[in-house]
Parts: structure tokens; C-alpha cells; sequence
């Protein structure tokens, strides 16, 4: 590759800088050579149409960046220059080193020697560096899917409550595992185009330098050291929950009866356990009750144990962890009352009238808001304290819900993905202008 003196000036220039256009180009020569700005247009050209620098429109002028690091760009040419000279099956740089250490005193073959492991101690190559940029590609596209999952708050509350309590849920599942299902794909798939198939990220998705190449001192490095820590959070939160839920249902279970009949006068009614879940009332709650509502409540907690609810509910609590602090209570808030509708929904299909429930759910409201002690306590308020407006005007409404097909959620969620995709050179890009490749 031919390449003329401002060219190599010009090509220096944005190893040093990130990104520029022609009048700051010409500002940093001028100083030093003259020249004028048309002379540095068509360098800044040449130099795109070579493919060593890329460019953007901004405004009505075009923002130039380099195509390739130092580093990368020397081992082009070697690549390039000697492509010619070598015998079939042999490597250009082997080459080029062994030609080049023939000139080579001791000293400076052990300073080679010494920079080689300095290098080969900072970077992991192989499946390692390909797992940890697999990694890194993860947690872009977790973010990414953060972003998409803010997209809820856009949805008018008239058309939300206009689907099933089934639908919402499902969908609900879909706002808050967006940013997992988008990590995992990207995580799988780039280790199924690079390992099984042999794609490059450099020309293929995601313009990273080495696929198999992975730097300890790079912002990559920042990266894969932050997602490792917030899933270790994570995971360590969620086992500590769960450790705490399994207690509080061993040690309700010893003070209840076989019925799961608390002896309090607190009025309670709810269903707990990961595992094996159970329901448990209260003393109190049952002697405020006729036998018409305690059935009501019995059937509404034992929906709740059959779906497995309260294990539904941690680990739906776990994967919106990361989620912004406005959007993750929203999430939630309407997770509990899709699950409290669909349990009442329950109670109406063993023949029950959408009345008498929705008479039960006020009443109950009722004794746990004259409770205060309960409604400071309101989660081991299971049947009373999700929302009691919003379950009534459900039970009442006229069924007419409008249903979400699962293929739309499907393709919703691929057409998703596939824009996710083209944004995450972006994101790497935009890193590289404060942080070390």
C-alpha cells in the first residue's frame, strides 16, 4: 500500500485522536506545514477510499475516524507487503520476524523476548478471550435491552388494561427479562458465528479487533469486571431471599395447623414457598369471615400455590433488579396484580360469581386497612393488598379483553434483537473516545 508523506502525517494524527474533521485536520498541519484546506479534503479522502479511515456525516461535514489501531494497521501491511514472497501455508508475521531478528543483537532479542511475555501475561487468548469478549458482547446487549425495556412506560394505561390479566402478565415476563433473553442470544450467538462457524466480529456484527484476542488492561476489560459484579450481586441477593423466604415458611409452618391456620388475630391470608408452596390464614380473618368468603380466599391462595406464584415472584423480582428504580416498581406493582386477577379469575372458574369475589376482595381491604399493624406489613397481605380498585373494576368489567398473539410477542421480540444488533458497534465506538481500546 502506497502511501504519501501527509497521508502517513494525516493516518498518524488519528491514532493520536479519536476523531476530527477536515478544518480541525488543517488547523493541527497549517501550524506546522501549511498547506491548504482542499489539500487536507482530498488526504482525508484518499485515506477513506484506501479503507484506512471511516467517516460519518455531520451537519454539512464529514467526521473522520481511524479504521484501524497502530497495531493493527502494521500487521495489515506486513501481511500485505509479504503475501507474495511466502510459501503456501506460511504465516506472514513468522516470517516477517524471522527476517527481522536476523539483524537483531542479544540485547534487543531479549528485550523482544521479555516484551512478547509482558504482553502474553496481560491478554487472554484462545477460547478464554473468546468467552470473555462473548462476555463483554453480553453485557452491551444488556444494556441495550435496559433501554428496551423503558419502552413500557410509553404504553397508555387505557390500551394496558385493556388485555387479559394473562396477556399482561406474559408480557410483564417479557418487559423484565428483556435485557437477560438479549444478553444470552448475543452471548450465544457470537460464540456460534466465531467458534463453530469461523465469522470474524471485526466483519462481521460487531467490528471487534480479535475475536479470540482479549486485553486485561482495556476498556473490555472494565466491561466483563462490571457485569461479573452485578450478577454476582445479583445472585447473591437472590439466594439470600430465598433463604430468608424458605425460613419464614419452616417457621410458619411449625405454629400452623395442618389447615395453615396461623393463631393471630392479624388478618392475613397468603401463600408462601419457593418449592412447596402453602397457603396460611389467620384466626383473625377467618372469625371476620362467612363460610361463602373463606372459601373464596381459600381457593383465591391456593391458585397462588398451584402456579407456583410466590417462586414466580422472586424470580421476577430478581431479573428486574437492574432495572431503573420508576420502571422496576412499575414492572412489579403491575406483576401483583395480574398475578392477584389471574387467582381471582381462578376462584370464578370453580363457579363462583364475579360478585361475591369482588365483595370478598373490598371486605377484606376493608379489615386490613383498619389493621395498621397488616398494612405496614402489607407482604404477608397476600389476598387484600394488591391494588383492590384496579381487581374489582376487573371482576366487574365486561370480559371483552382484547388477547396479545404469542407469535407477535415472538416477533416483536426477534425485530427487537435485530435492531439491537446494529447499535452495538455504536456503543463500542462511543467508548473507545474516553476509554483505551
Amino acid at each position: 500500500m502506497n502511501l504519501g508523506d501527509l497521508e502517513k502525517s494525516v493516518l498518524q494524527y488519528f491514532w493520536e485522536h479519536q476523531e476530527a474533521d477536515a478544518k480541525r485536520v488543517h488547523a493541527y498541519f497549517h501550524a506546522q506545514r501549511g498547506g491548504s484546506l482542499n489539500t487536507i479534503q482530498s488526504t482525508l479522502d484518499r485515506l477513506y477510499k484506501k479503507g484506512l479511515l471511516k467517516r460519518a456525516k455531520q451537519s454539512h461535514a464529514f467526521v473522520y475516524t481511524r479504521a484501524f489501531s497502530r497495531e493493527s494497521f502494521i500487521s495489515h501491511l506486513v501481511t500485505d507487503v509479504t503475501r507474495d514472497f511466502l510459501e503456501p501455508g506460511e504465516n506472514a508475521l513468522h516470517a516477517a520476524f524471522a527476517s527481522i531478528s536476523q539483524s537483531m543483537n542479544d540485547g534487543e532479542l531479549d528485550e523482544l523476548e521479555r516484551l512478547i511475555e509482558s504482553r502474553r501475561a496481560m491478554n487472554m487468548v484462545g477460547i478464554a478471550g473468546l468467552l470473555l469478549n462473548a462476555w463483554v458482547v453480553a453485557v452491551l446487549f444488556f444494556v441495550l435491552g435496559l433501554g428496551f425495556a423503558g419502552l413500557f412506560n410509553l404504553i397508555p394505561e387505557a390500551r394496558w388494561q385493556g388485555y387479559s390479566a394473562n396477556d399482561r402478565r406474559a408480557a410483564l415476563w417479557v418487559m423484565g427479562g428483556i435485557p437477560w433473553l438479549f444478553a444470552t442470544a448475543g452471548f450465544l450467538i457470537t460464540l456460534f458465528l466465531v467458534y463453530f462457524q469461523g465469522f470474524s466480529l471485526d466483519s462481521y456484527f460487531y467490528h471487534w479487533h480479535h475475536s479470540t484476542f482479549f486485553d486485561l488492561y482495556s476498556w473490555h476489560a472494565v466491561l466483563a469486571a462490571g457485569g461479573g459484579g452485578v450478577s454476582g450481586w445479583i445472585l447473591i441477593k437472590g439466594c439470600m431471599q430465598a433463604t430468608r423466604n424458605c425460613r419464614l415458611t419452616g417457621y410458619l409452618s411449625l405454629i400452623a395447623d395442618k389447615e395453615g391456620v396461623l393463631p393471630t388475630n392479624r388478618p392475613v391470608a397468603f401463600a408462601a414457598g419457593l418449592l412447596v408452596p402453602r397457603i396460611f390464614l389467620s384466626q383473625g380473618l377467618l372469625a371476620m369471615l362467612s363460610k361463602t368468603e373463606q372459601t373464596i380466599i381459600r381457593e383465591h391462595e391456593a391458585a397462588h400455590a398451584r402456579r407456583y406464584d410466590p417462586a414466580k415472584k422472586w424470580l421476577f423480582g430478581l431479573i428486574t433488579l437492574c432495572h431503573p428504580s420508576r420502571l422496576r416498581n412499575l414492572l412489579r406493582e403491575e406483576m401483583n396484580l395480574c398475578v392477584e386477577q389471574c387467582a381471582d379469575e381462578s376462584v370464578i372458574r370453580k363457579g363462583v360469581s364475579a360478585y361475591a369475589v369482588a365483595a370478598c376482595v373490598v371486605r377484606v381491604a376493608q379489615y386490613v386497612k383498619q389493621d395498621s399493624d397488616a398494612a405496614a406489613h402489607h407482604e404477608l397481605v397476600g389476598f387484600g393488598s394488591s391494588r383492590i380498585s384496579g381487581r374489582v373494576h376487573y371482576l366487574l368489567a365486561t370480559p371483552h379483553y382484547r388477547s396479545v398473539p404469542r407469535s407477535a410477542i415472538f416477533a416483536g421480540l426477534m425485530l427487537t434483537f435485530i435492531l439491537a444488533s446494529f447499535q452495538i458497534d455504536l456503543i463500542h465506538h462511543l467508548i473507545e473516545i474516553f476509554l483505551r481500546h
